[in-house]
């Protein structure tokens, strides 16, 4: 449903009858398409994001792991699809490297982000859809099972988890993970 509105006009001509609401019954929710990019100005980020599962297997760069989130290619951002999209209800997860062999990657810097930064995602349908950040967790791997369930439960609107890799680096894995938590702008 579209509404229009006039601003500053007077108006002319003949009245026109108030039209009903649409009952409640007969609106649907349209999710928005899958997203494309994604934008965080005070980091200097723009980058592509991709759909990613869950690995099966071990597989690196993808997959560091059998039933872990494949991360995409270290300048991609990756949208996993077991969540809503962005700009639908529910917490949408964004996953990204924190480097690789050397290369930042596309959420090397979100633990830098505060509270009130601003997060864009775009949709394949151009739509911009903009989050505002609500906070920024760093926990130990160790404890992923307990912070977890509460970052990805059901929202009651559109929210934003960007997830990445932080803390001591040993051998080839960090012992940390980042979340940053983001809500619909107003």
């Amino acid at each position: 449903m579209v509404l229009l509105a006039g601003c500053g006009a007077a108006a002319t001509g003949p009245a026109v009858e108030p039209v009903s609401p649409m009952p409640a019954s007969s609106l649907v929710a349209v999710a928005p398409p899958e997203p494309v990019s994604i934008a965080i100005p005070r980091l200097h980020v723009v980058d592509d994001v991709v759909p990613v599962g869950i690995c099966a297997k071990k597989a690196e760069p993808k997959c560091s792991g059998a039933d872990e989130l494949e991360v995409p290619n270290v300048h991609q951002v990756g949208w996993y699809r077991g969540s809503p999209k962005p700009g639908a209800i529910g917490p949408a997860l964004l996953a990204g490297h924190v480097n690789w062999h050397g290369t930042p990657g596309s959420f090397a810097r979100i633990g830098e982000l505060r509270a009130g930064d601003e997060i864009t995602v775009t949709d394949k349908a151009g739509a911009v859809h903009r989050f505002v950040v609500s906070s920024v967790e760093q926990f130990a791997k160790a404890d992923y099972d307990e912070h977890m369930p509460a970052l990805l439960a059901n929202t009651a609107r559109p929210e934003l988890r960007l997830v990445t890799c932080s803390g001591e680096l040993v051998g080839h894995d960090y012992l940390a993970n980042t979340v940053v938590s983001a809500e619909e702008a107003p």
